[in-house]
């Protein structure tokens, strides 16, 4: 008896929605806001001594967080500040700037700082 071999075949369906600028840009402005009060707390936290342990390691301490207040692709002052919800980082880049320069790359909404994917959840 001649055994024919199987094959198997398989197939995937993906829905990619294109959003448009301005649907971003107020999905993003009224929908994924960080409160000030975290950011606040998250600037604190990093500028804080606690030094609990008997840990006998030099520490320097520094009372100053420099964040700039320029976007990095354009050099100019934000007019809205953001960086992703997955960032770790406090520096921010202009959120205008930032969907014009992907508009037609929607594949490269990276962050600009640690290439993490900053897609806009639905």
């Amino acid at each position: 008896m001649l055994r024919v071999p199987v094959e198997y075949y398989a197939i995937a369906v993906e829905i990619i929605i294109t959003k448009s600028h301005s649907s971003l840009w107020n999905q993003i402005r009224n929908d994924q806001v960080i409160p000030p009060e975290k950011t606040l707390e998250v600037i604190r936290k990093r500028i804080s001594v606690n030094n609990d342990n008997d840990d006998d390691s030099i520490m320097v301490v520094t009372e100053e967080l420099p964040i700039d207040l320029a976007d990095p692709f354009s050099a100019i002052m934000f007019e809205t500040p953001v960086r992703g919800a997955t960032c770790t980082h406090l520096e921010c880049f202009d959120l205008s700037n930032w969907l014009e320069t992907r508009e037609r790359k929607p594949q490269s909404r990276k962050c600009i700082s640690h290439q993490a994917d900053m897609a806009v959840s639905h």
